[in-house]
């Protein structure tokens, strides 16, 4: 599990990886109030490099958006 601990408290990270800025904010924000660390991706294009990196998660969640071409 890629926790961190801060505090004495085990904090799950999830990456959010969405091209609205709007939304990632917004989902960023309600799960900070629940107590995870949240990184944010708005280049679905990373995702594989940033998931590769050296920083661990928990849990990723990717939208299934595709942008107009």
């Amino acid at each position: 599990m890629a926790t961190t601990r801060g505090r004495g408290k085990i904090r799950p990270r999830i990456l959010i990886a969405h091209p609205d800025h709007e939304w990632v904010d917004q989902a960023r924000s309600r799960l900070e109030a629940m107590g995870y660390l949240v990184n944010e991706c708005f280049e679905l294009d990373w995702v594989p490099d940033i998931l590769g990196g050296s920083i661990p998660f928990d849990l990723a969640l990717l939208s299934s958006e595709m942008e107009p071409g």
